[in-house]
């Protein structure tokens, strides 16, 4: 890659004259200074890093995408079938459960609120192994964790409330790599890097992204173009925490609440976008005023794209609240009717749209996890919240 080529900077090939520099935000970048003895190597270098400077540190939303498909609407249930319910093991009490993850083999990180700690169990729903963040942080009493997730490679990533502590663990509770500072909103691993988004930056609120090694080293920034609706999108809202990107095959893509599907942060992404049936385009933004249940109202008057799930390698998911009440199904008693509107990243099935009549804490591997009812102990004590599964039914259209 281009924005590589200096990144040795003591190289003769990068020339004497140039300097790495540490920005307010203590991000590392390199400039240069021209003088009378840099050799054509060096100027080929630069050359090439001005060439592809917006590959490196900045890019916009694009590439273009060509089509915009209608996602049908279709009946929750031809969409997502009960597979079963897991009973979490009692060696372990957890709390309030935040967030589910879970891996090919079908075991499944817990991340329990209240205990601060994650919990891995099999797919019978044994526990395995428990992390706990102080492993690396010995005697100090940090931060809440609030999203665990499996590597590409096989090992844990843990965040603490905002981002704020970023650690790796391998699947034996050990501390293979860990920051602070970070200020990670959401992250997915690709391509043997670390995709992390920190959210809109800046004057212009534009989405910047931070790529690192799968040991935490930084390797490059990426900063996109501002949403089209700033306010809306760094207003204090999260929409589903930590769920602002998710990986793929083809690579990362990312949300803005105010859009109908996910966007690319670098290379083609998907093939076409995605316009589910109960979408709304907004027509303007929150307005600036100190009340927050009038940011709230002006909010909710169309729907958001609060967040983006890989739900299988190839295929997303993107989860809508605030759609028109004639959705809801019967029976929901939510406060706003959710619905899902799902594609192919590689066009194998035409995309569908449904809603939702239940919450769930994550989706993965071909499967929603929504938190259960707590099972009664032999005994009569009530014991850990049971991890229902519901299974993915791709439609059958091509």
């Amino acid at each position: 890659m281009a924005c590589l080529l200096c990144q040795d900077y003591n190289s003769t090939a990068c020339g004497k004259n140039s300097q790495v520099f540490t920005a307010g935000n203590n991000k590392t970048y390199m400039k240069f200074f021209v003088g009378s003895r840099l050799d054509w190597l060096y100027w080929t270098c630069f050359a090439l890093l001005v060439t592809m400077l917006t590959g490196c540190l900045s890019s916009t939303d694009t590439p273009q995408e060509q089509t915009v498909e209608a996602a049908r609407m279709v009946p929750f249930d031809e969409v997502f079938v009960l597979a079963d319910t897991m009973v979490l093991d009692p060696a372990v009490i957890l709390g309030r459960v935040w967030r589910v993850d879970a891996d090919e083999s079908g075991n499944v990180l817990v991340t329990d609120w209240d205990s601060w700690l994650v919990h891995l169990f099999d797919s019978q729903g044994h526990l395995i192994t428990t992390f706990d963040w102080e492993v690396c942080y010995p005697n100090d009493s940090g931060g809440r964790v609030y999203a665990a997730q499996f590597a590409d490679d096989g090992n844990i990533i843990v965040t603490t409330f905002l981002g704020q502590e970023v650690i790796i663990f391998d699947r034996s509770g050990n501390c293979i790599a860990a920051k602070r500072n970070m200020e990670w909103r959401s992250f997915c691993t690709w391509d043997d890097s670390l995709f992390a988004y920190r959210g809109p930056q800046g004057p212009e609120r534009k989405p910047v992204f931070e790529v690192f090694t799968m040991d935490l080293a930084l390797q490059r920034v990426i900063e996109l173009a501002s949403p089209e609706f700033p306010r809306l999108n760094s207003s204090g809202y999260l929409g589903d925490g930590g769920r602002d990107m998710a990986c793929f095959q083809n690579g990362p893509l990312y949300k803005h609440f105010e859009y109908m599907d996910g966007k690319p942060i670098s290379g083609p992404g998907a093939r076409s976008v995605v316009r589910p049936e109960f979408f709304v385009e907004r027509d303007t933004d929150v307005p600036i005023v100190q009340n927050q249940a009038a940011r709230r109202r002006a909010r909710e008057a169309f729907p958001s794209l609060n967040g983006l799930y890989a739900l299988e390698e190839d295929v997303r998911m993107m989860r809508f609240s605030g759609i028109d009440e004639s959705y809801r199904i019967e029976g929901d008693t939510r406060r706003q009717v959710v619905g899902l509107s799902i594609a192919s990243n590689d066009n194998r099935f035409d995309a569908i749209s449904t809603a939702s009549p239940i919450g769930f804490s994550g989706a993965r591997h071909g499967h929603l996890y929504t938190i259960g009812r707590s099972m009664p102990t032999p005994d009569g004590d009530v014991s850990n919240s049971t991890i229902v599964r519901y299974r993915f039914i791709p439609p059958t259209d091509n």
